[in-house]
Order: structure tokens, then sequence, then C-alpha cells
């Protein structure tokens, strides 16, 4: 796939037919960037492109690079998205090191075919700022002279958040270093207007709904132990009398109103806040599920959030690597469904999200 190029770097970048993987840390794990992003292209009549989370919540710019290969470059992005550098900045990374990493996705990418859109990082506001923000400064500094020297996109949400902040608007959470659902319209904003659409307007709410093939219902309950299963005890393994059924979405009211993120993802079909609504020690959960499937077909599992291990009839298909984000379909599993039912087991933290789609295209 050659480089897309443009001649001005306010054109309209092409995006129908394209695709998009948002990469970054905990502020795109979240998915509320590419999901507002998306639908406010369609309220304006545009066909969106494909926008592919792969995010991680905690990376830094060398943990991004480090897992380039194994979560980005298999979808082919047309544009990749790249926010790195409050993490960077809170753990003390030298500022030569951030760039050294930066450089080297941005050069990896490049030679995929894959044009980079870089955003400047959030700013930092959290009672560490003073102590963070040189090194921050720093990053922000090397990001402009990169986009300068490459000719990249390079979306200054620094500059808008600052502003925002300046006015007294509420786009910061609590902690100063997460964005507000305010904060992720001005993200969007900036965002657009850098891929050349600034005559789309920023939504002021999304239109939030169950995600395609979201398994359910489930019997749900505590694990017996902290120790994984083997292969007979899941094989054997049956709903207890502290089992409940849990279906997807679950009701508002399992989530604090105060909580819009979690709110969120219980609405796109996450199990969210187990440990509200079973009782048990530990924090861990085992769940029985059962798909009906008329006939043998190749499908792919999509997984999300606490998920730590998925035996499908009776064999174990998939094992949390560890920290590989949040976000629905952060591992996209192949298996083949047989005719009739088919059993799903898996073990869980207090939140989990888990799909079945005909393809790992979305």
């Amino acid at each position: 796939m050659p480089p897309i190029s443009v001649s001005a770097s306010d054109a309209m970048l092409p995006l129908e037919g394209k695709r998009i993987a948002f990469l970054g840390d905990s502020i795109t794990d979240g998915s509320t960037l590419p999901i507002l992003f998306k639908q406010c292209l369609e309220a304006a009549g545009f066909k969106p492109p494909i926008c592919t989370n792969v995010g991680v919540g905690g990376n830094r710019a060398s943990d991004m690079l480090a897992r380039l290969e194994r979560d980005v470059i298999p979808f082919h992005p047309d544009y990749v998205t790249l926010s790195a550098g409050v993490n960077d900045a809170n753990t003390g990374v030298p500022p030569e090191d951030y760039a050294r990493d930066i450089t080297a996705i941005v050069d990896r990418l490049g030679a995929c075919g894959s044009m980079v859109i870089i955003l400047l990082p959030t700013p930092i506001v959290s009672p560490d700022a003073a102590k963070v923000k040189p090194r921050w400064t720093e990053y922000t500094v090397f990001l402009r002279k990169l986009a300068a020297q490459r000719k990249l996109r390079l979306a200054m949400f620094d500059r808008r958040m600052e502003e925002a902040i300046a006015e007294g608007q509420p786009v910061m959470a609590a902690d100063g270093v997460h964005i507000d659902f305010q904060g992720y319209r001005v993200m969007a904003r900036e965002l657009l207007d850098t891929f050349g659409y600034s005559n789309v307007r920023v939504l002021e709410k999304m239109k939030l709904s169950v995600m395609p093939g979201v398994i359910s219902p489930w019997r749900i309950g505590p694990a017996s132990s902290d120790v994984p299963l083997t292969e007979a005890q899941a094989a054997d393994i049956e709903p207890g009398s502290d089992w409940k059924t849990l279906s997807l979405p679950q009701a508002e009211s399992v989530v604090g109103p105060d909580n819009w993120w979690f709110d969120q993802e219980r609405q796109r079909g996450f199990a969210v806040e187990l440990d509200k609504i079973i009782a048990g020690k530990g924090n861990r959960y085992q769940a029985l599920a059962e798909l009906a499937n008329p006939k043998e077909r190749i499908a792919y599992l999509n997984t999300g959030a606490g998920l730590e291990t998925i035996w499908f009839n009776g064999k174990k298909v998939f094992q949390n690597p560890g920290n590989s984000g949040w976000h629905p379909g952060k591992e996209r599993i192949k298996i083949t469904l047989k005719p009739g039912n088919n059993r799903f087991l898996i073990e869980t933290g207090t939140s989990f999200f888990l799909s079945i789609t005909d393809d790992d295209k979305w």
C-alpha cells in the first residue's frame, strides 16, 4: 500500500472505504473518541471510515512501538492517529527517549503505507503537574518539529484544551489526567479539523447501543478460587445456587449516575461492576452461555475489558496476555461454530466484553 499524500495541510482527506487505527493510551482505549469522530461524520452525511481502536491504557510511546506488529499493522490502516505522552511524562521518560520511540513509530507505520496524524498530548493538571510539565513541554516541542520535518498533520489538541480549561469548561476528569466527555468533544473538534472536515459539527451527545454479536444471556457466579480452571474443571463446571442470570445490556441502575464512561460501555454491551451485583471474594467470576448455530461456520470472538479466559466447547481458546487494553476487539479470535448448541465458559474480573461476529473487519 503506497503512502497517502495530500498537497495541502487543510485538504479533506478521503475517508470513505478507509480505515483509521486510533493508537494511544487510556484516553484512546476508552473508545469515546473513535465513536464520537465516526458519529459526527455520519450526522453530517459522510460515509465514515472503519474506526479501529488500538489504544491500551497505561501505554507509553515505547509500549506502542513494541506492539505495532501485533495490534496495528495487521489491520493495514490508511491512517493512524498517534496520541502518546501523558504516561511518558508521568513516569519520567527522558525527552530524548520519547523522541526516539515516536520517530520509530512514525517510520515503521510510514514504511507500511499508513499516514500518521499526530495528536499533541492532553494537558496535565493533576497535583503533579508542576513536576511533569517541563517534560511534557519538551515532548510537544519535539512533536511540532517532527510534524514539520515529515510534513505530517498535527492535531493541536493541547492548545484547544488549554483554552477550554482557561474558560472554565468542564473538560478534565477529577484526576487531572484523563478527560471528561466535554474534553472528548474538544478532541473530536480538533481531529475533524486536522482531517480537513472543519464544516462537520461536533455532536453534543453520542447515540449508544449494544454492539453487534454481543453474547447474552450469561449464567454468572463467583469463582471458587484465584487459580484459573484446568481443562477438566472447565468441562465439569455447572452453575451453582449462588449464580445469577446476567442479560446484556445491564440495567441502567447498575452504574452510578456520575460515572458517564462506565455507563457508555454498559450501553454498548459490556458487563460492568459485577462486584456490585454478585457476591463473592477476590473479584473473579465465572460465566456460562450457549449459542445455537444452524450449520458449521467460521466466526470471530471479540474480547474486551477484564476477560481472562475463554473456554469454547471445552477447549481454551483465549488466555489474557496481560495489559492488552479495554476496548472491544482488543483480541479477535477465529473459531469454528459447530451445528447445534455451542458452549462458552469465561473467567473474568469485574467487567468483561465478548461478542461474536462473522468477520474481523470492523
